[in-house]
C-alpha cells in the first residue's frame, strides 16, 4: 500500500532572487482514508528549509515524519529525507540535482533512495518548459529489489490578468517504468498533472491536479515518494496562502486522492488537510 506523503510547498519556484536569502517552513497535518480495509489514518509532521545567493544557486532540503494507522496490524513510522541542489546557469537555464531517502517499517521500502536531475528553461515571455528524471531503488524489495524510474516533461506561462492578478499554469506529464511490476500489472503507468496558481495581493490559490495511473511514484519535484504498491488514480489539491509580512507567510493545504489498494484490490480515497507557515530572513 502506498504512503502518502503531503509535503506543503508553496508552489512558485524560488528562483534565484537579487538578494541572498534563506527561508524555514515547518508544517504539520492528518489523513483519513475512506473505503481502506486496513488504514485508519495518520499524522505528518516536518521542515523545509532554503538558501540561495541571489545569484547562481538555490539549495533546498526537507525532513518529516509520516504515522500511519491501521486496523489489524501495529502503526508505521516513516521518515523521509530530501535535499535539492539548483544551479542557475543564466537568467533562462537552470539545472536540479536531488536525492530523496526513506527510513520506513516497511521492510520492503525500507532505505528506498530516489536520485533525480533536471533541465528547466524560462523564455523572456514567461513560458517555462522541462524535464526532470528520477530513479528509485529499493534494495530490499522480495523477491527481486525493485527499480523504478520516472520521466516527467512540463510546459508552462506565467501571465498577468489585470487588477493585479497573476496566472500561471503548468502542465506536465509522468511516465513510470519498473523492472519488475509487484503486482504483474506491468508498467509503463501514464498520468497528467496541471498546477494552476491566482496570485492577488497578499493571497495565493494554488490547484494541483492529477489523473491517470501511478505506482511507486515520485511527486512535488522530489519531495513525495509514493513508496508503497498501491495503484493511485487521481488526485486533487487545493492551497490558500497569505502573506502576513515580507519575512512571514501561512497557508493551508486541503488533498484528496483516490487509490487501488494493492492487496485487497479494494479503491479507496485518502483525504489530507496540512498547515504551514513560513519565516524568511
Amino acid at each position: 500500500m502506498s504512503i502518502l506523503l503531503v509535503i506543503l510547498c508553496f508552489a512558485v519556484p524560488f528562483a534565484a532572487q537579487a538578494a541572498p536569502s534563506s527561508m524555514v517552513i515547518p508544517y504539520a497535518g492528518a489523513m483519513t482514508y475512506h473505503d481502506a480495509t486496513a488504514k485508519e489514518g495518520g499524522t505528518l509532521v516536518g521542515v523545509y528549509g532554503m538558501q540561495t545567493d541571489g545569484v547562481e544557486y538555490l539549495l533546498e532540503a526537507a525532513l518529516d515524519h509520516l504515522h500511519i494507522t491501521y486496523q489489524d496490524r501495529p502503526a508505521l513510522d516513516q521518515w523521509d529525507s530530501t535535499l535539492v541542489y539548483t544551479y542557475y546557469h543564466s537568467p533562462r537555464w537552470r539545472s536540479r540535482l536531488g536525492t530523496h531517502f526513506v527510513s520506513s517499517d516497511d521492510a520492503y521500502t525500507d532505505k528506498a533512495i530516489t536520485v533525480f536531475g533536471g533541465r528547466h528553461y524560462t523564455s523572456s515571455s514567461r513560458w517555462t518548459a522541462g524535464v526532470d528524471a528520477y530513479l528509485t531503488r529499493y534494495p530490499n524489495y522480495q523477491p527481486n529489489k525493485l527499480t523504478v524510474l520516472q520521466l516527467s516533461p512540463r510546459a508552462g506561462m506565467t501571465m498577468p490578468a489585470g487588477r493585479g492578478l497573476t496566472v500561471a499554469d503548468e502542465l506536465l506529464g509522468h511516465l513510470i517504468y519498473m523492472n519488475d511490476d509487484p503486482v504483474g500489472e506491468g508498467s509503463p503507468y501514464l498520468s497528467v498533472e496541471n498546477r494552476l496558481s491566482l496570485a492577488w495581493d497578499r493571497w495565493q490559490l494554488l490547484e494541483t491536479a492529477w489523473i491517470g495511473e501511478q505506482r511507486f511514484g515520485v511527486q512535488q519535484d522530489g519531495f513525495a515518494l509514493f513508496n508503497l504498491a498501491d495503484v493511485y488514480h487521481r488526485s486533487i489539491s487545493l492551497d490558500l496562502l497569505y502573506t502576513i509580512s515580507a519575512t512571514g507567510r501561512v497557508g493551508m493545504r486541503l488533498q484528496q486522492a483516490r487509490f487501488t489498494e494493492a492487496n485487497t484490490q479494494r479503491r479507496a480515497t485518502s483525504t489530507a488537510v496540512v498547515l504551514s507557515g513560513y519565516v524568511q530572513y
